[in-house]
């Protein structure tokens, strides 16, 4: 719920909670929006504290850049012997003109040893459908950015189920989920800007297709965050098979799945 009076900004962050890899500086940034249009900020504070509230990066001064708050986080902040796990939590303080209060935001965080990317790029879709580049609309010229949501989809859809998408270590085994969730939203599109039900019938075929591939996907895990995984002669099959892995604060465990 919003404070009585304040404008209802939008801030789009990540659709899954912010990921901090230790021992590595880490670009972070939270856009604002309102009626469909970026607003700078006057003026904005990042702080980053773990589980028991002691803060790693107190304070700090962003930068406004493209009209939206960044701040690095550096490896010194973050060392080594930082304790992986979730946790973790962001706040962000701004500033904005004509605005009588500053605005905080909390978001998530967990800090890792190492990320996970995606794992399709453009020729992947047209190796899938030769040709579709050709149905690009307007000034585009690459499908990443229905790559770059349909990734977001898939790691949220994994952090409501309670697994924990920075455990795995076999990130191609995503691989078909992904591709298949990419074309369905490409499809989407299409459908939307072209008429007949030709696009509308393959965005529902590949959503099937993705549905289908999700409950197929087996990992293998690192729960320990050792960057080994913990057990090479397996993989963990179906959607919610639970692991443990330590949290952020000292005598603190969490449950997930991966």
């Amino acid at each position: 719920m919003l404070p009585s009076g304040a404008t209802s900004y939008s801030f789009a962050g990540r659709a899954y909670p912010s990921v901090i890899v230790r021992a590595k500086d880490n670009a972070v940034r939270l856009p604002a929006y309102r009626s469909g249009a970026l607003v700078a900020p006057s003026s904005a504070t990042y702080t980053l504290v773990n589980s028991s509230g002691t803060a790693l990066v107190s304070a700090a001064a962003c930068t406004i850049s493209a009209s939206v708050a960044t701040y690095t986080v550096l490896a010194a902040a973050v060392p080594a012997t930082t304790s992986p796990g979730e946790g973790y939590q962001e706040r962000w303080v701004f500033t904005f003109a004509g605005e009588a209060a500053t605005v905080e935001i909390l978001r998530p965080a967990a800090v890792v040893v190492a990320g996970i990317y995606p794992v399709i790029s453009d020729l992947d879709l047209t190796a899938q459908y030769f040709g579709i580049e050709n149905y690009l609309s307007g000034s585009l010229t690459s499908f990443q950015g229905s790559i770059d949501e349909a990734w977001g989809q898939l790691m949220a859809r994994l952090v409501r189920q309670g697994r924990l998408p920075y455990c795995i270590r076999t990130p191609d085994a995503l691989r078909e989920a992904h591709l298949h969730l990419t074309l369905a939203l490409i499809f989407q599109g299409f459908a939307l800007s072209t008429a007949g039900d030709q696009w509308d019938k393959k965005a529902k075929d590949e959503r099937a297709a993705y549905e289908k591939s999700y409950q197929e996907i087996t990992v293998q895990i690192d729960s320990d965050q050792s960057r080994l995984v913990d057990d090479h002669t397996r993989r963990d099959q179906g959607p919610t098979p639970t692991m443990f892995a330590p949290a952020a604060g000292p005598n603190r465990r969490f449950a997930g799945r991966v």
